[in-house]
């Protein structure tokens, strides 16, 4: 099968025009976390956590993988990387990283 020269370049640009419009939708910040728990008879993962550098904080049900990597955080008192389309409430988050006290 033969490409029409500049087919590729087309093709090219399309994918980094969307890739950049759906970065647009994701922003990351830093938190502590403050309490992490299970609630049985619901069956939910609660998290909360506070900004890192401004007086706000969110307090969700979290997806069990994030609620994982925000007990760690808790438990050893390390920073988050909250990755998430909106507020970081769990529906949003789309990546959670647990930062080393230099990281």
């Amino acid at each position: 099968m033969k490409t029409e020269p500049g087919a590729w370049n087309i093709l090219i640009r399309n994918s980094i025009k969307t890739i950049d419009e759906l970065s647009k939708d994701f922003s990351g910040e830093f938190y502590w976390v403050v309490f992490a728990g299970y609630a049985q008879n619901l069956k939910e993962y609660h998290v909360q956590i506070n900004n890192c550098n401004r007086n706000e904080g969110y307090s969700s049900d979290w997806p069990e993988w994030a609620y994982l990597l925000a007990k760690e955080a808790l438990l050893y008192n390390r920073k988050l990387l909250v990755v998430s389309t909106g507020v970081p409430y769990g529906p949003n988050i789309a990546q959670v990283l647990v930062m080393h006290e230099n990281g």
